[in-house]
């Protein structure tokens, strides 16, 4: 099985929670709503509804135990009972059509599930709106079967003898350039980067997934070196030759789509790094999860951004959002978590909302302290602006006195 294979069956696998149950609940958005047992309207007691529901039964449990084919036609036989008892644009028959077309994909028929993949999709989001989460879902299966249809890669070319001894010489290039990293040697890390870039791109091609990937570390040597408008020129060529190649939801070019907006950022372009982040954090979500550590990292970076531009309210959502998943996710000792929790403080700070920021800065520092030690910069910080919030709060509240 090919990557491409292998990528689109996972996303079935993801997806297949919509198909655990024929009678599905109502809809969390939307007017309208799928038919449940004790709210059924009249024209839902109509035997043909009744079959529909029964067929449905029948189609999740051949779905579950792998037998897509039967399950493929059992959805198809469901679908025409609710578009006769409902309408073809109804709810109950879009979830339908959109099962037809997780079992087409199953079985590989990806030019026939992408019909009932795109009609699913368009119905959702009409009655429900884009971001609505069965919206969503359509959106990705149909993403998926259009990229799984697009030409495979051409196969690996068979190396000669010396091509092998070069792309030997490429990794142990690559091993002094992280020994020379390690050791904040950059200049001489860049170098060997840039040996292993000419190397790969000698013996596979300039826009070949492992020379990009060399040419990536190189640049990302030369953005800590400080060569900042250098290296976002670099990473917006590289993003484009990856997006082109690999696809926008390759992990090499989500990577270099996140090191793009750390050079915007570490060179006061805010608006761009923002714009290169709500880019970004989409794909990252389908690929990786909502939940994912990644993912969670890039939506605080986020909120860190739009703080920075003053728009505090709106980080302070997005952080407010991101902690209880962080929590969840990450644990309550995490860093990343003590991260959010220091940042919605001074993002509370910023607002004078003193009172509220409180609880959330002792957290912090306090988390730090037992992690990191009371002499660690991070604790520091938190230290730091866990006094200055006290002494505003106490202000404050001897001014109402």
């Amino acid at each position: 099985m090919t990557t491409r294979s292998h990528s689109l069956r996972l996303a079935v696998v993801a997806a297949a929670v919509l198909a655990s149950g024929s009678r599905a609940p109502l809809w969390a958005q939307g007017k309208a709503a799928l038919v449940t047992p004790g709210k059924m309207s009249a024209a839902a007691k109509e035997p043909t509804v009744k079959d529909a529901n029964d067929a449905g039964k029948r189609a999740d449990a051949l779905f579950k135990q792998g037998r897509h084919a039967e399950a493929e036609k059992m959805y198809q036989a469901q679908l025409a009972l609710r578009e006769k008892a409902e309408g073809a644009e109804s709810p109950n028959a879009l979830l339908s059509r959109y099962h037809v077309a997780l079992c087409l994909m199953n079985l590989g028929k990806l030019k026939e599930a992408l019909p009932f993949a795109q009609r699913a999709e368009a119905g959702w989001a009409k009655a429900l709106g884009p971001d609505h989460a069965y919206a969503q879902a359509a959106t990705e299966a149909r993403e998926r079967i259009e990229f799984a249809l697009k030409p495979a890669p051409a196969a690996e070319k068979e190396l000669t003898a010396e091509e092998q001894k070069l792309m030997k010489e490429a990794e142990a290039a690559d091993k002094r350039a992280r020994d020379y990293f390690l050791k904040s040697d950059l200049a001489n890390s860049e170098r060997e980067f840039r040996a292993a870039q000419r190397i790969r791109e000698q013996v596979l091609g300039a826009e070949h997934s492992e020379t990009l990937a060399s040419r990536s570390n190189a640049t990302g040597v030369l953005d800590v070196r400080g060569n900042h408008a250098e290296a976002e020129q670099e990473y917006r060529e590289i993003l484009s030759i990856m997006a082109r190649v690999l696809g926008t939801d390759h992990p090499d070019t989500l990577r270099s789509r996140y090191n793009l907006a750390l050079s915007l950022r570490r060179q006061g372009q805010r608006a761009e790094a923002e714009k290169e982040l709500r880019a970004f954090i989409p794909i990252l979500e389908r690929e990786r999860g909502a939940s994912h550590p990644e993912t969670l990292k890039a939506r605080t970076f986020l909120a860190v951004e739009m703080d920075a531009q003053g728009r505090h309210a709106e980080g302070e959502k997005e952080f407010r959002a991101l902690l209880p998943v962080e929590e969840r996710e990450l644990g309550a000792k995490d860093p990343e978590l003590l991260e959010g929790l220091y940042r919605l403080a001074l993002c509370l700070e910023a607002q004078e909302k003193f009172r509220e920021a409180l609880p959330y800065i002792q957290r912090a520092e306090a988390g730090r302290v037992k992690a990191l030690g009371s002499e660690h910069r991070e604790a520091k910080e938190a230290r730091e602006a866990r006094v200055r919030i006290e002494a505003e709060w106490k202000k404050r509240r001897a001014g109402k006195k």
